[in-house]
């Protein structure tokens, strides 16, 4: 891989800069690292991973999950910080170390009031999806800050950053503005793909991977436990659970071939490259893909440091089918486990042990399904969407009611109302705003509702859902009225869902590995913000000034202290 001249000796001149500078042995240098930095870091976010799955599953660990959690330092109260907790905006918020108020992904759709219509967060109709040129378009164009990708590219050009996953909000969001290849699988295209935005061709060796063709390879197979069913019994519910599968048998095991036996063995149909993203096989392609390109890309190859996102996708579309305490849920995790074992040896082995680091975390967490939150004696209930629908709308009527303003031409719904009435004055938006705010507020499930101006200036010694809903605010871009349902209240027929301001939507694994970096638990309480400061702390690059993140003390400071850099007010 031919590596921009230079590069190597300002790299030696930076480290020599940081150690002259260094203190005690093991403290930061001015870019908060005094040792060389890693030639590869790894940045693992897995899609509604609960923290507590560590924890759960842990025992049964014999991969790479096994290892994070015996070398890594590991943040027990690490929290998503924002009212929002959907893909979109999880992984903007890791990879660019700010709140969706400053990044502006405040959701994975919403309505832009400058451009007059609703928007899909990866949405660029300036573009095209290569080899598929009727696809819709997609690129980082609606993420306003620069992310940890473009502060390494602009402080070191000759790195390398690639990011890859099953979802391309999850790709396009981690990768940023400027990275040099960004992947994602693409169902109806039945293949991972990516935009124009990125290159004008996609690469030979892209092309020879065959993705088709691998997701293709698994039709014939059957998902079944990979461990006996002991090692299920008293960590996850019984395998029958009426409210699961959604169309799917609800025990194990289960037959690809026989649940979507259109087409033919060698070439199964379209329903199949659909539902493939339904079984932990696709996050295995993924994993394989990586490891393709850092072999071909030559990522890790030589003393500039590199970057590689991994969005492990398939764990949501598992999550919402079956639930976070279903056995198809564990038997996700000890595959990832094992798939991840073979990716560590391998970059061991590629790399160097001691010259590649890892964080993992996730971009959300999930709540319990309803039914079985009930079980255990806990205020929880699935609310039908036409009984959303019809609440909803009738509490609109009722704020509209005795307003001279008409509803059809100024109201949009997207998770809450937009108001867009171009002949009503700020006054008597403000007005309606707050008699929509306190009609929703009277509604059964739902348990809190803000006007934009209250969740605007709320004062931050207050309740901190309407600071959850701060962080998560732009006045470009979200609602006239936010709101958040009763704790443990889902809408729809998903067996599981996630999105609310809540401790176990908020609550998500954060562990950092790698040389330098002291193993142990860390109690204190995190935010997701601050992986990518604590990241670029580690490949000593400069950080922008307008983070919501800071660099973790306990990381950063290396075997020395577990001192932190700074305290957070906690939750």
């Amino acid at each position: 891989m031919i590596r921009a001249p230079g590069r190597s000796r300002a790299l030696l001149i930076a480290l020599l800069a940081c150690l002259a500078w260094a203190g005690p042995p093991g403290f930061p240098g001015p870019h908060g690292f005094a040792d060389p930095p890693p030639r590869l870091a790894v940045v693992l976010v897995v899609d509604q991973m609960r923290a507590d799955y560590l924890d759960r599953f842990g025992h049964l660990f014999t991969g790479g999950f096994a290892r994070i959690l015996a070398e890594g330092a590991v943040f027990t109260q690490a929290y998503q910080d924002h009212a929002t907790t959907v893909t979109a905006v999880g992984h903007a918020a890791i990879a660019t170390g700010t709140v969706p108020a400053r990044n502006g992904i405040i959701g994975n759709d919403f309505f832009d009031r400058v451009e007059g219509r609703e928007v899909y967060a990866a949405f660029d109709p300036a573009v095209h999806i290569l080899g598929h040129p009727d696809a819709e378009g997609r690129s980082p164009v609606r993420l306003r800050t620069t992310g940890l990708a473009d502060w390494l590219k602009a402080d070191r050009p000759g790195s390398l950053v690639f990011s890859t996953a099953l979802k391309d909000r999850s790709a396009i969001m981690m990768g940023g503005r400027s990275p040099d290849g960004a992947y994602w699988y693409d169902a109806s295209a039945e293949e991972l793909v990516t935009s124009s935005y990125y290159r004008s061709e996609v690469p030979d060796w892209v092309e020879d991977f065959a993705s088709r063709d691998r997701a293709a390879s698994y039709f014939n197979q059957v998902w079944d436990r990979v461990l006996p069913t002991e090692a299920y019994e008293g960590v996850s519910r019984e395998d029958w659970f009426e409210a699961e599968g959604e169309g799917w048998p609800r025990t194990f095991p289960h037959s690809l071939r026989h649940l979507f036996p259109e087409g033919t063995p060698e070439s199964p149909g379209a329903a199949y490259f659909e539902s493939f993203l339904d079984t932990p096989f696709a996050d295995e392609v993924i994993l394989q893909f990586a490891q393709t390109a850092i072999a071909k890309e030559g990522l890790g190859s030589d003393d500039t440091p590199d970057l590689l996102f991994l969005g492990a996708s398939g764990a949501d579309y598992i999550g919402h089918r079956w639930g976070p305490y279903s056995q198809e849920v564990q038997d996700y995790y000890l595959r990832l486990d094992r798939y991840l074992g073979v990716l560590f040896d391998s970059l061991d082995e590629s790399i160097g042990s001691d010259r590649w680091s890892l964080v993992l975390s996730a971009d959300h967490g999930v709540a319990a399904v309803p039914e079985e939150a009930s079980r255990w004696g806990e205020d929880a209930k699935r609310i039908s969407e036409q009984t959303y629908s019809n609440e909803f709308g009738a509490a609109l009527r009722d704020a509209l009611d005795g307003t001279r303003i008409e509803p059809a031409p100024m109201l949009r719904w997207m998770d809450g109302p937009y108001l867009l009435s171009e002949t009503a004055s700020g006054g008597e938006l403000r007005r309606l705003r707050r008699a929509i705010a306190d009609r929703f507020a009277e509604i059964d499930f739902v348990a809190a509702a803000h006007t934009s101006e209250e969740v605007a200036e709320a004062d931050p010694r207050g309740d901190e859902i309407i600071h959850r809903f701060r962080r998560s605010f732009d006045p470009q871009r979200s609602p006239d009225v936010m709101f958040a349902l009763k704790p443990n209240y889902i809408v729809g027929a998903s067996t599981a869902s996630h999105g609310s301001p809540y401790w176990y939507d908020r609550h998500v694994p954060l562990v950092f590995m790698g040389p330098g970096i002291r193993p142990g638990r860390h109690d204190r309480v995190v935010r997701s913000v601050d992986i990518a400061p604590t990241l670029a702390s580690l490949m000593a690059i400069p950080l922008p000034d307008d983070l919501d993140g800071r660099p973790l003390g306990e990381v950063v400071r290396g075997r020395n202290s577990s001192e932190s850099l700074g305290q957070r007010r906690p939750d």
